[in-house]
């Protein structure tokens, strides 16, 4: 199974005043054309989709086009985890409606230790995907000890490892 593994796209980032959009756009055609060439059968974004939570409009359209060409003209799934720069709550609007197009998005904490099990040419791979979650996100939302990133991430993991299945490969 060939995984391309991407993250800190920034969508709609601004330089000096200036919009990345069109050498974004650019990049992402090129990613593109990398997924074909290999015959990528899974995309998985890790964090900062976009630049900012409420990103610009065109940022939006941007991801949606890209999303498009990956999940319906190419059968593709993506798997779409939120970082520190997206909102998450906004990010995953629609999440459960959009799995059935292949586009699993992964904001919500609560969720984490629940994988996406890929399936390619009869090999199964459970992704697993923590969003974004500072130490007093996992403290409070789990009553757990974690004063620090390391610490938070560490009791995520453990968390996960307990509920890895005992026979498929996790990434």
């Amino acid at each position: 199974m060939r995984l391309l593994h991407t993250a800190d796209w920034h969508l709609g980032r601004l330089f000096h005043n200036l919009s990345l959009l069109e050498d974004q756009r650019h990049v992402l055609n090129q990613l593109i054309a990398i997924i074909d060439r290999e015959n990528v059968d899974a995309v998985l974004i890790a964090g900062d989709i976009y630049d900012r939570s409420v990103p610009p409009s065109a940022a939006v359209t941007l991801l949606d086009e890209v999303l498009h060409a990956l999940c319906e003209v190419r059968k593709l799934p993506v798997i779409m985890i939120s970082g520190n720069h997206d909102g998450a709550e906004r990010l995953r609007f629609g999440a459960r409606h959009l799995r059935q197009a292949g586009l699993h998005i992964l904001s919500d904490l609560a969720d984490f230790a629940t994988p996406v099990t890929l399936s390619v040419g009869g090999v199964e791979v459970d992704v697993f995907g923590i969003p974004y979650a500072d130490p007093e996100q996992v403290r409070s939302q789990f009553n757990v000890e974690a004063r620090d990133f390391d610490a938070a991430h560490r009791y995520l993991v453990e968390q996960i490892s307990e509920q890895r299945h005992a026979t498929r490969p996790a990434y």
